[in-house]
C-alpha cells in the first residue's frame, strides 16, 4: 500500500489507450475502468480525479500517466496545477536556478572618451528605417497543443512535430497552380475516394483554393460521394457556357464559376463532376479548356481520372500532371493494372513521364476484410523502390457507407493519413519544381 511519504511508488496510475479503453489504479488496487471514448476524454477524467484527491488531502498527489505519446511522472497540486514530478530536490533547485547576474559597481562613472564621442556622432539617427533594419525578431519556442505536454507547457512531441511539418508542406506556396492526377486503370481501386481525401487534406491545410475536376468519359461516381449543395450542373454545362459566351475563360469571374462547382464545407474544396447522361467522352481540347479555367482560380487542381488510358482526356490530364497519385488495393487483380500503367509511363521516350513515375505517391486502401497479406508482402518492395512513397489507409466506416464523404466525419487516423498523403504530394511537386529527381 502506498503511503503519503513513499516517494518511489505513485499513488495513482492512469493507463490511457488510443481506443479510449483506459483504466485508473489507486494505491496499487485493482484497475478501475474510465468511462471515456478517447484518450482526451480519459485524460480529462483522470486529471479531475487526481485534482480532487489533492484538494481533499490538501497536499500534492503523485501520479503516473501512460498514454500513446509516452510515460509521465506527475504531481497534482491542491491549487489545481499539474507539474512534472522530480524525485531529486537538487535537480529541482538546479532547474529553477536564477541566471547568473553581474554586480553593478557603486563607483562614480567616468566621462566618455573622445573616441566614444566620435562614435556617437557617427551613429545614425533612430528613425524608423534604422530601427527596422536592426530589429531582432522574437523567436518563440513552439509549445505542444495537446496531451500532457500541452498541459505542462512543454515542447511538442516528435509525433506532433511531424504532423506540423506535414501541414506546413501541404500549405506551402508553389509559385503557380499545380495539377495532381489520380490515376489507375482498374475500376474500383479508390480513385474517387482518394481524390476526395486528398482535396480535403489540402483544403483544410490551405484554407481553400482547391478544386477536384472529375475527368471521366461518362458516369463517374464523384456526384455520389460529394455534397451537391443543391446543384446538378456538370462539366458539360460549364463547357456549354464557355462555348456560348465565345470565350475560353479569360472574362469569366470566380463568381461565375461558382454556379458550376459544388463546395464541400468540411474539406474546404470545390468539385466539378462529370456528365452522367451523355455518351461522348471529353476531347483533349475540352479537358484543357476546363483545366485552364480551374488553374485561373485555384492553387491546387486534383484530377480524378477514369479507367481508359487511351482516352484523349486521360492522356491530356497526365500531360499536365505535376504529381501522380496511384490508388491500389492489396490484391493482385487491383495492383497489377497499376504496375502495368506505371511501367508503360516509365518506358516512354518522354523523360518527364519517367520523372513523374519516380515521384509517384501510391495509396493503398481496402475495405474491412479485403486484404491479401501475401500480395502486400510481394508488391510493397516493388512500389517502395520505384515510387516516392507508399501510404496505407485503414478501413473507415464512414467511407464504407458509400454515400457522401465528409472530411470531419472521418476517423482521426484517416484524416491523419490524408494529411500525410497531401504532404508527400506537395513534396513531390516541390522536388519537380526544383528540378530534383528522387
Amino acid at each position: 500500500m502506498t503511503t503519503a511519504t513513499d516517494e518511489t511508488i505513485p499513488e495513482v496510475v492512469l493507463e490511457l489507450r488510443a481506443t479510449g479503453v483506459s483504466t485508473l489504479t489507486i494505491a496499487g488496487d485493482e484497475p478501475q475502468p474510465l468511462d471515456a471514448n478517447s484518450v482526451d476524454e480519459a485524460r480529462t477524467a483522470g486529471i479531475t480525479f487526481v485534482l480532487e484527491q489533492a484538494a481533499a488531502r490538501d497536499r500534492p498527489v503523485r501520479f503516473d500517466a501512460h498514454d500513446p505519446d509516452g510515460q509521465w511522472q506527475l504531481l497534482a497540486h491542491p491549487d489545481g496545477q499539474i507539474t512534472e514530478y522530480h524525485p531529486d530536490p537538487q535537480s529541482d533547485s538546479d532547474r529553477g536556478a536564477s541566471p547568473r547576474t553581474t554586480e553593478v559597481s557603486d563607483s562614480t562613472p567616468t566621462a566618455p572618451s573622445d573616441d566614444a564621442a566620435h562614435t556617437d556622432e557617427m551613429r545614425p539617427a533612430y528613425d524608423s528605417t534604422y530601427v527596422m533594419q536592426r530589429i531582432v525578431p522574437v523567436t518563440r519556442i513552439p509549445k505542444a497543443t495537446r496531451g500532457w505536454r500541452a498541459l505542462l507547457g512543454l515542447s511538442p512531441s516528435k509525433r506532433e512535430l511531424k504532423e506540423r511539418a506535414d501541414r506546413a508542406a501541404a500549405c506551402q506556396t508553389f509559385g503557380r497552380p499545380i495539377t495532381v492526377v489520380v490515376a489507375d486503370p482498374r475500376g474500383g481501386s479508390g480513385k474517387t475516394t482518394t481524390s476526395i481525401l486528398l482535396a480535403g487534406a489540402f483544403g483544410n491545410a490551405r484554407g481553400g483554393g482547391v478544386l477536384v475536376l472529375e475527368n471521366h468519359e461518362l458516369r463517374g461516381t464523384m456526384h455520389l460521394r460529394v455534397d451537391s449543395q443543391g446543384k446538378d450542373r456538370t462539366i458539360r454545362d460549364l463547357l456549354g457556357a464557355q462555348q456560348y459566351s465565345g470565350t475560353k475563360g479569360e472574362f469569366i469571374r470566380i463568381g461565375d464559376l461558382s454556379a458550376y462547382v459544388r463546395h464541400q464545407i468540411s474539406g474546404q474544396f470545390d468539385v466539378i463532376v462529370s456528365e452522367t447522361k451523355r455518351d461522348r467522352a471529353l476531347t483533349s481540347q475540352e479537358f484543357e479548356s476546363v483545366h485552364d479555367l480551374g488553374c485561373r482560380f485555384y492553387e491546387v487542381v486534383i484530377v480524378d481520372t477514369a479507367n481508359d488510358e487511351s482516352a484523349e482526356n486521360w492522356r491530356a490530364a497526365v500531360k499536365r500532371a505535376d504529381a501522380l497519385v496511384v490508388p491500389i488495393k492489396w490484391r493482385n487483380d487491383y495492383s497489377l493494372p497499376a504496375v502495368e500503367m506505371l511501367e508503360e509511363l516509365q518506358s516512354s521516350s518522354d523523360p518527364r513521364l519517367e520523372d513523374l513515375v519516380r515521384r509517384t505517391v501510391v495509396v493503398a486502401s481496402h475495405n474491412q476484410g479485403d486484404l491479401d497479406v501475401r500480395c502486400r508482402q510481394h508488391l510493397m518492395p516493388y512500389f517502395v523502390q520505384r515510387t516516392r512513397a507508399v501510404i496505407e489507409i485503414a478501413p473507415d466506416s464512414h467511407i464504407a457507407e458509400g454515400n457522401v464523404i465528409r472530411h470531419d466525419q472521418l476517423t482521426p487516423r484517416t484524416r491523419r493519413m490524408a494529411e500525410r498523403l497531401a504532404a508527400e504530394v506537395a513534396r513531390s511537386v516541390e522536388a519537380a519544381l526544383r528540378g530534383e529527381v528522387r
